[in-house]
């Protein structure tokens, strides 16, 4: 579940800087697409590891049950 919403939050967070960074900027479309497909592949996969991280050590410390 921890893995899921940080992903999702993940997810969230590379759209709002698509739409507040990426979209305003006067680039080539190629360009443009290429950030945003290294943002939306670096900040997704960060925030999802520390969740994955996060789950890892509340599971080893038993405050939640495996699955």
């Amino acid at each position: 579940m921890i893995e899921t919403i940080s992903f999702l939050l993940g997810l969230g967070f590379s759209l709002l800087v698509y739409i507040l960074s990426i979209r305003p900027l006067r680039l080539p479309l190629p360009k443009k697409a290429a950030y945003s497909f290294f943002t939306l592949i670096g900040i997704t996969g960060t925030v999802f590891l520390i969740g994955v991280v996060i789950a890892h050590f509340l599971r080893k410390l038993g405050l939640i049950s495996p699955n």
